[in-house]
């Protein structure tokens, strides 16, 4: 584990709450049957989050209800039940229902595997560990709390007129106009009806936990692992010693293929036609002199959208990676970690991206045996269980890199975290400095340091994508049951 060491002595009162409250839910999830989250909001309220700090006052805390909301696929305003599990399989038979019953939907900031049930009014989902259980509770338990707040402020008074509706809405609840507009982007053209539904009732959700066993999460990870094994397999890689990184599912991709490059006159025409204000005032900011930014660093991101808006150049893609030496490898189980394999000695050294092509070394790809197994992060424990699946099913792991951030109040073995409670920024550490002189600001062009991303921001890599990268649109509303 990296992060801040404990100072020796006894532990803080904080400490007691935090452990007081991960053993409570999780001996009561223990137990059989479903489980009123009700009786968990005495302990969630005792630990004195830092991300709930308003959670005992009358006084709503807007932050907390959209951080919980971010974390969770919208469809709160019909959900009444919640059930974890283990096993695809076995939550889509949850209360004798079939697989078709279900549709798979999204959280803008949590990926995972979710599905809905709109007739079971019943929200399934797939841990991958048990630090899925930790992240989860917490935020039912945060929002139940806050809606139930929200709905105590706006019950007892009677509806105002249509014209006026919204503001008084928001003057009852004391939502300043940032939280609100945060609000109107989770919800959309459903926030009159998350406002009609407080309105109307309290919450009290039911929990129920499938299995959990460290049985069924190391079984859960083997299948993930088998499609990446396939691959490895049928391009007779099985033998070849693996460099493990552990990042999103863009970053090394952008670097080592020339697909995007390929493509910068049609993606930067087509910025210009987009209407999307955000890229046209970044290209307009490119094409200033002396401008900081880097050109390649707004292609990749800008082609991302490009190839989001042309699936048939997304297939394309997809060819052409794969003539380079790199695979996209989607998660085909509960564990909803998408991976990348990429071959060094099939990579183009021409098609790099300008700024590794003159680091040394570059012309030692082709005589290179490793191959780079890239997952997109993945959350607490779910690391250690796939480092660990890793390790037991291939002969040599060379290299182990880990690049991104973690943030987090409950750490346990496999966690990967930087401390970002009690500092207002996140070091940037370059363990690639040697070879791309990041140290020198030759790929990196702006501050080493990050400040801490704003509760509510919506922008990052644990939003759910697909096969190719592209971020999933989120869903807004409940979507009908499937046709037979």
């Amino acid at each position: 584990m990296i992060g801040q060491s404990r100072s020796p002595g006894p532990q803080g009162p904080g400490e007691e709450q935090v452990e007081l409250y991960v053993r409570t839910y999780r001996s009561l999830l223990r137990s059989s049957g479903e489980i009123r989250l009700q009786a968990l909001e005495r302990a969630h309220l005792g630990m004195e989050s830092s991300l709930h700090p308003l959670g005992s006052q009358l006084e709503l805390d807007s932050g907390a209800l959209l951080y919980s909301l971010h974390r969770l696929p919208p469809v709160v305003l019909d959900l009444e039940h919640v059930c974890l599990g283990q096993s695809p399989t076995q939550l889509l038979h949850y209360q004798g229902s079939e697989p078709a019953d279900w549709i798979p939907v999204v959280a803008p900031g949590r990926r995972r595997r979710w599905w809905w049930n709109a007739e079971l009014k019943t929200l399934v989902v797939a841990l991958a560990s048990s630090s899925d259980l930790d992240d989860l509770v917490p935020t039912l338990v945060a929002m139940q709390i806050e809606w139930n707040k929200a709905h105590a402020l706006l019950a007892d008074q009677a509806r105002p007129e249509a014209a006026r509706a919204e503001l008084e809405m928001q003057r009852r609840l004391v939502i300043s106009d940032d939280d609100w507009e945060r609000l109107r982007l989770v919800f959309g053209t459903q926030l009159d009806d998350f406002l009609t539904e407080v309105s109307s009732r309290p919450m009290d959700l039911g929990i129920q936990l499938l299995g959990g066993s460290q049985v069924g999460y190391a079984r859960a990870t083997r299948e993930w692992w088998r499609p990446v094994g396939d691959v490895l397999r049928q391009e007779q890689l099985l033998d070849r010693p693996l460099y493990f990184v552990s990042s999103n599912g863009h970053c090394l991709v952008n670097l080592l293929s020339g697909v995007a490059r390929q493509r910068a006159s049609q993606v930067a025409q087509w910025v210009a036609t987009s209407g999307d204000p955000e890229l046209q005032l970044i290209a307009t900011e490119l094409e200033q002199k002396g401008s900081r930014l880097s050109p390649e660093n707004f292609l990749y991101y800008a082609a991302r959208r490009w190839f989001g808006a042309h699936p048939d150049e997304r297939q394309a893609r997809t060819r052409e990676e794969r003539q380079e030496g790199i695979f996209h490898v989607p998660s085909q189980s509960g564990t909803d970690i998408a991976a990348q394999l990429i071959v060094l000695d099939r990579l183009q050294p021409d098609r790099l991206d300008p700024r590794l092509r003159t680091g040394t070394g570059v012309g030692e790809l082709a005589s290179s045996p490793h191959v780079i197994l890239n997952i997109q992060y993945p959350l607490g424990l779910g690391a250690y269980h796939i480092l660990r699946q890793v390790m037991e099913a291939t002969e040599h792991v060379d290299g182990v890199y880990i690049l991104g951030k973690a943030a987090t109040l409950n750490a346990d073995v496999g966690d990967v975290m930087n401390d970002r409670q009690n500092k207002g920024a996140a070091a940037h550490h370059h363990l690639f400095a040697a070879e791309a002189r990041a140290d020198k600001g030759h790929v990196l062009r702006r501050a080493a340091v990050e400040p801490v991303q704003e509760i509510g921001e919506h922008r990052n890599d644990d939003c759910r994508q697909d096969n190719n990268c592209n971020d999933v649109p989120t869903v807004h509303r409940s979507t009908p049951k499937p046709a037979a």
